[in-house]
């Protein structure tokens, strides 16, 4: 299974079968038929390393860990700083597991690296390090450097005894927002990135009306270089004789929602020195019931007012972009102003 990852400077392929996952960081991966991600840069060159973060549904029992260096000109190198795996039980304990067998030297398998400074290991191309746990975790994060500008790139691979389709794990990198697999932990909404949203809408579906009338959701607000508006305000939907209708509590008028090509689309009036022009929040539900949106302006359409108003196009234009994000649902036409992001809640 192969899927494309979109969302704000997010490049990445993501590959899994029935139990296991391998993610290529770095220009120097080789590509190998489409059965690796391949992502724009490797491994942070800053001091102290750059932390690759797995997280998984419930918990995965791992069976195999294997980091491996890839480099065009066979002298860059990779350094790994830490491993550790975690796993949460029921009853709230947790308990932490440090992979030694990828950071120490006396401890590393026949992937032959070196060893740097004390007893750090230290990837050359094509040498890899490897663990077998055979344990259960939530999440596992590695600390790793790279050297030699960047033309270095790992190749991370895993391998679960429980399977790892792509709708189960979440990699992520401190260094960028680019992400790889489908799983976003929605309960940590609050702290949603634009990357985990747009990877939302992506494997979001097109609500039915039955689902949605009669309910009411609570709804957060993510605009582009701003503070997230958590939980600020609720909005309730309603089945008028076979139309999909919602009020908030910010504005207790009813408004229609229609379904197009996108999904449900309810259009909102805007009005700036441009003149007046139409967002749109195109409505998607994620697998675990929640609501997320985009809130689109048609990208032409708003360029050809703001220039029969008399502003330079190509300034807009550049406004435009710096202010939103790239729109998922329709990348060639809309442009994103904000994401919202909506958990059912109680009717009062």
């Amino acid at each position: 299974m192969r899927l494309l990852i979109l969302g704000l400077f997010i490049s990445a392929f993501a590959y899994a079968d029935v139990n296991n996952a391998n993610i290529g960081f770095g220009a120097s991966v080789p590509k190998d038929g489409g059965t690796s991600a391949v992502e724009a840069n490797g491994p942070s060159r800053a001091k102290g390393g750059e932390r690759f973060t797995i997280q998984f549904r419930n918990y995965k029992t791992v069976t195999k860990i294997r980091l491996t260096a890839s480099s065009k000109s066979k002298q860059g190198k990779i350094l790994i700083h830490d491993a550790v795996g975690t796993v949460t039980y029921g009853d709230g304990t947790s308990a932490q597991t440090t992979f030694t067998g990828l950071t120490e030297f006396d401890k590393v398998t026949s992937g032959n690296p070196d060893k740097y400074e004390t007893n750090f290991v230290m990837l050359q191309d094509s040498h890899y390090v490897e663990v077998t746990p055979n344990a259960p975790f939530n999440q596992i994060y590695i600390t790793v450097e790279g050297f030699t500008n960047n033309d270095i790139g790992m190749l991370l691979q895993l391998e679960a005894s429980d399977g790892l389709p792509i709708e189960d794990f979440l990699i992520s990198r401190t260094g960028n927002s680019e992400i790889a697999g489908a799983y976003i932990n929605e309960a940590d909404y609050a702290n949603f990135k634009s990357g985990q949203l747009s990877a939302l809408i992506q494997n979001g579906t097109n609500p039915m009306i039955e689902t949605l009338a009669g309910h009411s959701y609570v709804c957060s607000g993510y605009v582009k270089n701003n503070p997230a508006q958590v939980d600020y305000k609720t909005r309730q939907y309603f089945n008028n004789n076979g139309a999909l209708q919602s009020a908030s509590n910010l504005d207790s008028s009813l408004v229609t929602w229609v379904m197009t090509e996108e999904g449900w689309t309810m259009g909102v009036d805007q009005h700036n020195g441009c003149g007046t022009y139409q967002t749109m929040n195109i409505l998607h539900i994620t697998p675990e019931g929640n609501l997320v949106s985009e809130v689109d302006l048609d990208r032409y359409n708003y360029l050809t007012l703001c220039s029969n108003a008399g502003y330079d196009w190509n300034a807009q234009d550049a406004q435009l972009t710096s202010e939103t994000y790239p729109s998922v649902i329709s990348p060639t036409i809309y442009r994103t102003n904000s994401y919202e992001f909506c958990r059912p809640a109680s009717v009062p």
